[in-house]
């Protein structure tokens, strides 16, 4: 009983683990850039055009692969023969590292400009209620009563004149205060 648990417990892991795969050179090309000058992914490049700078890394990753070396290994000599350019991944040292870090940085700087430009925008004291209903008199309710017919938006002069004098007002207020910087 005991040996059929060990058995099917052993069956069981070795179901389990994954088998280790071959390394190929395709695996290794999606971690490099052509050096033709193409800007591609060496796994891509020759596949689009014929490129005989991607045959020949190829050829030196599928050389280095035969030798036994890991996919670390190969990448590390491919950026000694080429320079980090040549990684599609840049390292994450030095001052590649600010490529990394300027992202996010950046998402962060200007998630809190826009908080705090919208909250100074919110922040507005108003100089009258904007829920407060106006109150204006039966004249110039009786003057809003035939809006198609009139100027200044369908509003009389008197009433339109009226408007523009309040706003006006509200806006040298509003001047004021922004000079006086509160």
């Amino acid at each position: 009983m005991i040996r059929k648990a060990i058995a099917l417990l052993v069956l069981l892991t070795w179901l389990v683990t994954p088998a280790a795969a071959a390394l190929t050179v395709e695996e290794v090309a999606r971690e490099l850039y052509c050096t033709c000058g193409c800007n591609m992914i060496l796994a891509e490049c020759e596949e689009t055009m014929i490129c005989e700078v991607a045959k020949n890394m190829k050829g030196q990753i599928q050389t280095m692969i035969d030798e036994g070396k890991n996919k670390e290994q190969i990448l590390e000599a491919m950026q000694r023969m080429y320079g980090a350019v040549v990684l599609a991944t840049p390292p994450k040292e030095g001052f590649t590292l600010t490529l990394w870090i300027y992202p996010v940085t950046g998402l962060v700087i200007g998630g809190a400009v826009i908080y705090l430009i919208s909250k100074r925008r919110t922040d507005v004291e108003w100089f009258h209620d904007p829920d407060e209903v106006l109150e204006i008199s039966e004249e110039e309710f009786a003057a809003l009563g035939g809006l198609e017919n009139k100027g200044y938006g369908g509003l009389s002069k008197e009433v339109a004149s009226r408007y523009n004098k309040l706003f006006e007002e509200e806006y040298r207020r509003y001047k004021d205060r922004r000079k006086e910087g509160t």
